[in-house]
């Protein structure tokens, strides 16, 4: 069973506790698993940290720490609980010119990594992890999280002080939001495509950068995602005024011309 601690599209959180009572029910049946890809570091932040209860009872847990800890692209990881059970699955009987003996430097007690992927060589990702916590702590990295969080809350109040204009589509409760230029009276297919296009202009004027994401199927969406540490609200004041210069000029375009009014 995969619960989600902050989904890739909207930061959506699975109700983790609940998850793991049901896996509680069947043990010895029932693997739980979060993909906390994007959330999962915000456990690093106290405010943050009960988004996320029940976390802490999954079988394993994965997450990119080149997303929210700020660390350079890329670095994964994975957590399993059953230490054992994950060196199993993956240790191999050594080769002979691997062989572990009294006169290794790789004694029996060592553990080796290799055991515990399908990889046998691997660059040393863990070292700008640790040099990462090392130089800013887990402390002011939880708070760069909250200030991010923040951002996301900021600019859904400057999007409601434009309601003829812009709409909230959706958001969870991390630094993601989904959003999108409407108009009343205009139908779901042409507001796609104005949308499309201006988030190719924002993108192309190089004011921000905002990806595409699809709600309910049939509705396009801008999806915002705020993890630089660097953000300031004066950042996102502009990215709005541009926005919105942007896409009122798209609407003065013939192939827009029905949203003219």
């Amino acid at each position: 069973m995969v619960g989600t601690a902050g989904t890739t599209g909207t930061g959506a959180i699975d109700d983790l506790q609940g998850l793991a009572d049901l896996c509680a029910l069947n043990p010895n049946d029932l693997w739980f698993h979060v993909d906390g890809a994007i959330g999962a570091v915000a456990r690093c932040s106290t405010r943050l940290r009960p988004l996320f209860a029940g976390l802490e009872r999954a079988d394993s847990v994965a997450f990119d720490l080149h997303k929210w800890l700020f660390v350079p692209y890329e670095c994964g990881c994975i957590l399993v609980r059953d230490g054992e059970m994950h060196r199993s699955t993956f240790a191999q009987p050594p080769a002979s010119y691997m062989g572990r003996t009294e006169e290794n430097i790789a004694s029996h007690e060592e553990i080796l990594f290799s055991d515990y992927t399908l990889e046998l060589s691997r660059g040393m990702k863990s070292l700008k992890v640790w040099m990462t916590l090392k130089a800013y702590g887990i402390e002011k990295l939880g708070q760069i999280m909250e200030q991010n969080v923040d951002q996301i809350q900021y600019f859904i109040e400057l999007i409601q002080q434009h309601p003829t204009e812009l709409e909230v589509l959706a958001t969870g409760s991390i630094n993601i939001l989904c959003f999108r230029y409407r108009l009343d009276g205009i139908a779901t297919d042409t507001l796609n495509k104005l949308n499309g296009q201006l988030l190719l202009y924002i993108a192309g004027s190089g004011v921000g950068f905002v990806s595409p994401y699809t709600i309910n199927s049939d509705t396009f969406a801008m999806r915002m995602c705020i993890m630089n540490h660097r953000t300031k609200s004066s950042d996102l004041d502009f990215f709005l005024e541009k926005l919105l210069e942007i896409a009122r000029g798209l609407r003065q375009m013939p192939e827009f011309s029905i949203v003219k009014s």
